[in-house]
């Protein structure tokens, strides 16, 4: 199967939307230094691979479950080479990293630890009065931090809304840690772990000019990989009659398209990410579509507006962008997407016809189209398939208020 820690697959997907956040900023993240902050630690899968996605990266701060890393002044090769030799030491911790090579007033500490000096670099940096604080509120100062990027790639919820309690987030061992969405000073969010924000967070750190997604939008390339592994694996060992010979050697076959069916999931990270970015300018322009949407979707079960934070109408009026953030747009992005699948799937006669067989074969590699074609049509999940990649292009594409069109939407939507 598919190695994801080896692929690197969920921090490549999350570095799409954490580009497309720059890009629209302004930035060239593979051009130019960007400073970071992190969650995570090097020998992890979203934070290692995360952190060696460019030699750009200026990581002045991470912390996980144990240890403190602090680096105010990075020289980006030197701590590059040195982050690629603790991603490839087997079980690393920040306490491994060579302490000759941090800048000066650096250093690694244990997050328990009850008095952690801080160096006159590091006090600058964060704005810190103190000449020494805890672990715990040194691991604060650095989520508030001045950075670039605020990169999610551990174990936790570390940020929740100035509303919510603690008790709320219903994660009690980083209840010491967390900080209010108010507080935040990083330009961008990458999301690469799961729940490291409340929803409520995500919204309140956007309405203040902060770009964040969702955790299901920037790591949804490990779950798409792993669903394309399944669908793969039951073309290469599910035979289409009893006559047809079996595939030789299916594994191998498998590793042999790796590359090109990474490039079809990070293809999907970047059109959800332009597609919340085409309908934030929509919904800048009107917003009446959004909100009538929402309520059909409410309607019919799809959204929760209460549980998932979802805002009423006059909510919205009383902000002074009077707009929906990005994570609010996932959440009706992730919904119409659900509601127009079960809608499709339900319409036996949909699929009908050689149309459909294009939209199937576009999800497997060319290889596969073009010596597996009877293996793709007999597949037995091939209507789910063929729906779920008309549904992501058509609302990729046109935008989440294209389900407005109403019940005329299925036999008109070609």
């Amino acid at each position: 199967g598919y190695h994801h820690k080896r692929l690197g697959i969920t921090a490549r997907g999350a570095w799409v939307c954490v580009r497309r956040h720059f890009h629209e900023l302004g930035r060239n993240v593979d051009a130019e230094p960007i400073t970071v902050v992190g969650v995570g630690s090097m020998d992890g899968d979203v934070f290692g691979n995360g952190m060696l996605h460019t030699p750009n990266i200026r990581l002045l701060g991470a912390f996980d479950g144990q240890y403190i890393f602090i680096d105010p002044n990075p020289d980006p090769l030197i701590s590059f080479a040195e982050r690629r030799r603790l991603f490839q030491l087997p079980q690393s911790t920040w306490r491994d990293y060579n302490p000759a090579l941090l800048s000066q007033g650096g250093g690694v500490y244990r997050r328990d630890a009850k008095d952690i000096p801080l160096s006159p670099e590091v006090r600058a940096w964060l704005g810190v009065r103190h000449s020494a604080i805890d672990g715990e509120a040194l691991v604060r100062w650095l989520l508030i931090a001045p950075v670039d990027l605020l990169w999610m790639g551990g174990v936790g919820t570390y940020v929740k809304a100035s509303s919510e309690t603690n008790e709320s987030v219903g994660d009690r061992v980083n209840d010491g840690a967390r900080v209010d969405a108010l507080q935040l000073r990083a330009k961008v969010v990458g999301e690469g772990a799961n729940l490291a924000f409340t929803q409520r967070a995500r919204i309140e750190y956007a309405l203040r000019g902060g770009r964040i997604n969702t955790d299901a939008v920037d790591n949804s390339a490990g779950v798409d990989l792993s669903d394309h592994e399944v669908n793969l694996k039951t073309l290469l060992h599910t035979r289409p009659d009893q006559h047809a010979p079996d595939v030789e050697d299916p594994d191998r076959l498998l590793q042999s398209l790796t590359e090109e069916v990474c490039a079809s999931v990070l293809q999907d990270n970047d059109r959800q990410s332009l597609c919340l970015s085409l309908d934030r300018a929509r919904c800048r322009i009107n917003l009446d579509p959004f909100m009538d949407l929402a309520e059909q979707l409410e309607n019919a079960g799809y959204i929760n507006p209460a549980a998932e934070a979802f805002p009423t109408r006059k909510d919205v009026s009383a902000r002074e962008t009077k707009e929906l953030t990005r994570p609010e747009l996932a959440l009706l992005m992730a919904s119409s997407k659900l509601a127009l699948k079960q809608r499709l799937l339900e319409d036996e006669g949909f699929l009908q016809g050689s149309w459909s067989y294009e939209f199937l074969a576009s999800y497997f590699p060319e290889y596969l189209r073009a010596h597996f074609s009877e293996r793709i049509r007999s597949h037995s999940l091939a209507r789910e398939i063929a729906v779920t990649v008309i549904c992501n292009k058509v609302v990729d594409q046109a935008g989440v208020c294209f389900l407005l069109l109403g019940e005329g939407l299925v036999p008109t939507l070609l």
